[in-house]
């Protein structure tokens, strides 16, 4: 709610449900509420458990991502309640708190980097998964977390499992990857016999688990092209995205468990701290934290790390995981044009709030530009 739209609503025990809510925080507040709420509850957690329990150190990654993005929050327009574009003051008690998180969960040696990196989103991803720190649980048969949509939604109709022929990734992102990163594309072995295509970025001729070339719904070949327009692109522009590798037992109701919290954002989060002016703890250093992430994925190390280059590598690791554009909006590029995308203003920074509540609490008010 802080990060989307700006406005936390709440109620007081007891209170008359007829009536609006009493409790309106803005960012500054809703963000000190947060942690205040983490820090006072997180000894009563559990200090272990499955992936889909709120550990401690499901509580130790939120605190991390509360403080790194803190100084984002507190940066609102008192009178508006608008979000500010940056540059944004990262204290060094925010990223040595980050830090602090961050040893916390790496320190408890409960995770390691995932060999398989699609192993983190596998159908059996809380069994699979060494790397996951906190999941939404999601039983095979059942339709919970509606996880089928993330290939659904990608996939061409004429795909094996087919789909709806929706989004597409721009190839400004695809081209970020080296050619063996695994991140890019890798096939796991449950793929033979169920399909043709592998696991990360589609591209290229489409195959039929038998080997066979696939057709588009004209009968010609069905060719993923980098290319892509908002505005003139076909069945076949575009490249896809299989993040969370389809269930072939039950593929409308599968059993992949979404994934909020990884090692490796804790990691990352680690090195952005460090380079926003906390201090290094146990040896860390940003460029060995990252190279540690490349190396399992078959990537070559850097050689330098910087904000700008951190910000790529955490497009590689993280994408169509949720984060990118609250990574944009904290190192500021998230109004910058890119592919298909002019320079935006400060409005899009938040999201409207919508119009069914407005209508219904006439104490709310729009968020600024819209």
């Amino acid at each position: 709610m802080v990060d989307n739209f700006g406005l936390v609503l709440g109620r007081e025990p007891g209170e008359d449900l007829t009536q609006p809510p009493s409790i309106y925080l803005n960012r500054p507040e809703g963000i000190e509420f947060v942690i205040s709420e983490l820090e006072e509850i997180i000894n009563d957690l559990p200090a272990s458990g499955g992936a889909s329990i709120a550990t401690q150190n499901a509580a130790h990654t939120l605190l991390a991502k509360a403080y790194l993005n803190r100084a984002v929050f507190l940066a609102t327009d008192e009178n508006t309640n608008g979000a500010s574009a940056g540059p944004f003051t990262f204290s060094a008690a925010d990223m040595n708190k980050v830090i602090e998180h961050c040893d916390a969960v790496m320190g408890s040696n409960m995770y390691t980097l995932e060999d398989k990196y699609f192993d983190n989103f596998s159908p059996t991803n809380t069994d699979d998964s060494s790397e996951n720190i906190f999941v939404s649980n999601n039983v095979q048969g059942s339709n919970t977390a509606n996880t089928h949509s993330r290939w659904h939604m990608t996939l061409h109709y004429n795909n094996q499992p087919d789909g709806w022929n929706g989004f597409v990734t721009l190839s400004d992102i695809y081209d970020l990857y080296e050619e063996d990163d695994m991140r890019r594309s890798y096939t796991p072995d449950y793929f033979e016999g169920n399909t043709g295509m592998n696991a990360g970025y589609l591209v290229g001729q489409q195959y039929a688990a038998d080997g066979t070339p696939l057709q588009d719904r004209q009968g010609g070949p069905l060719v993923f092209t980098p290319e892509f327009s908002l505005t003139s692109s076909n069945e076949l522009n575009g490249i896809r995205v299989i993040k969370y590798p389809p269930d072939f037992v039950t593929n409308n109701t599968p059993g992949n468990d979404y994934v909020f919290f990884r090692l490796a954002d804790v990691m990352l989060m680690k090195a952005e701290a460090i380079l926003r002016g906390g201090n290094a703890t146990n040896g860390d250093t940003p460029i060995g934290l990252v190279n540690d992430i490349r190396i399992k994925r078959n990537a070559s190390e850097l050689n330098t790390i910087d904000l700008t280059s951190l910000l790529e590598e955490r497009a590689r690791e993280f994408y169509w995981e949720g984060w990118r554009r609250n990574d944009q909006i904290r190192f500021g590029t998230f109004l910058d044009s890119f592919q298909e995308k002019p320079v935006s203003t400060e409005t899009y920074l938040l999201f409207p709030i919508p119009p069914s509540a407005l209508s219904t609490n006439p104490n709310l008010i729009q968020n600024p530009g819209y």
